[in-house]
């Protein structure tokens, strides 16, 4: 049996529908469409005519990726922009169900430094394992070299993708769904539209799209003999996608580091920065914290680390509190007072699930009890009430005491 005519079957597209769906039935987030206009929550209306559809037009070879839908980001901080790219339902459906085939026999994919994006449970589970690796190499190897590929996503070279398909994935099968994925692009809007994509640094034919499900693979099939060389030469690395990190017995090895990946990351015509001042290439000697998908692994003098939330993980935290603060965005939302609260809460029970491992969750527990009480403030001053006017029951009753 041809991988395509197991990612064909229903059954396997119901389960990369589930995966694709959970958490968000019934959510704003179900709410996202493609350029389609079917959002999670439409195509889940009357799902097994839909499913059986798309899995006669898989075999008959007649499914076509569609364009992608822009989201146009604004990172405040860091003054960027980010364009997220929102495949259709269908297409995503597809892709994920390619990815759970090639995941059960692809052993390259799981080799010992690559954690990030790998279908084995969830994306999250990755990003913890790779934080408590690094902890555990950097107590016995205290040197860090840490970079991150330049712009990978926008930049990788197609060709050189088409030819890691070639000789990675052996079943003939999938190699027409993997190209046309590949290249997948944008479905321009207004003009200003396809100006800030312009300027966010995307190119037309070149690079994948972030945001499809098998943009994260063709990250990882492109750099899995980077990967091999690092394990051979033993060198002590972690790589999430595009972040890199090593660890070193002295600053002299990881400068030599930076160096040879330099030098085969180019043969890829990908490239990291030099080291230097506000450079993302970092050497960092044993006293000194470093940041690694937002955690910091922090000496705690005793020649042992901490995993902490980091600074900057603290203020992106905080201003997703704060911007629930607006009338028109609470009511683009749909989120009265009562909702909000709820809403809230929520946030606040997933980001202590998500770094329930680190040292500090407390310390991030509080001040989500704090951030929480403040926006509440801000809608009550926002509709002309002041928190400070209301009785001590009031208060109470709106979660402010």
């Amino acid at each position: 049996m041809t991988y395509l005519s197991e990612i064909s079957h229903v059954d396997g597209l119901r389960q990369a529908f589930s995966h694709i769906s959970k958490g968000r039935l019934g959510r704003p987030s179900g709410l996202v469409q493609g350029v389609d206009g079917v959002s999670i929550n439409s195509f889940a209306e009357n799902i097994d005519s839909k499913l059986l559809s798309l899995s006669k037009r898989l075999k008959s070879d007649s499914f076509q990726f569609s364009q992608l839908k822009p989201i146009i980001l604004h990172d405040p901080i860091k003054n960027k922009r980010r364009i997220i790219c929102v495949p259709t339902i269908a297409d995503r459906i597809v892709q994920r169900a390619i990815l759970d085939r090639i995941a059960k026999s692809q052993a390259w994919l799981f080799n010992e430094i690559s954690y990030g994006f790998i279908p084995r449970t969830d994306e999250q589970k990755g990003v913890v394992s790779a934080v408590k690796k690094a902890k555990e190499l950097r107590e016995s190897s205290p040197w860090v070299f840490k970079t991150d590929i330049q712009k990978f996503f926008d930049r990788v070279k197609r060709p050189l993708l088409e030819e890691e398909v070639r000789k990675k994935i052996r079943q003939r099968s999938i190699h027409n769904l993997l190209q046309q994925a590949m290249h997948c692009e944008i479905k321009l809007g207004p003009r200003s539209e396809s100006i800030q994509i312009k300027q966010a640094g995307i190119k037309f034919g070149e690079g994948v799209r972030q945001g499809m499900p098998l943009s994260p693979f063709f990250a990882n099939l492109m750099l899995s003999d980077f990967d091999k060389y690092c394990i051979k030469s033993h060198i002590k690395a972690i790589r999430y996608a595009d972040d890199l990190i090593f660890f070193c017995q002295s600053k002299d090895q990881a400068i030599a580091i930076h160096q040879e990946c330099k030098e085969r990351l180019a043969k890829l015509e990908l490239s990291i920065p030099d080291i230097e001042e506000s450079s993302k290439s970092v050497i960092a000697g044993p006293d000194d914290s470093v940041s690694f998908l937002g955690v910091e692994l922090s000496p705690d003098g005793k020649g042992n680390y901490s995993l902490l939330v980091g600074k900057k993980q603290f203020l992106d935290i905080k201003g997703s509190f704060y911007n629930l603060c607006g009338i028109s965005e609470l009511k683009s939302k749909n989120l009265t007072l009562g909702k909000l609260q709820a809403v809230l809460d929520s946030k606040k029970n997933a980001y202590s699930a998500c770094y329930d491992y680190c040292d500090n969750i407390q310390e991030l527990e509080n001040q989500m009890s704090h951030w929480t009480n403040g926006v509440i403030k801000k809608v009550l001053n926002n509709v002309g009430i002041s928190a400070a006017t209301l009785s001590i029951d009031a208060q109470w009753l709106l979660g402010l005491r």
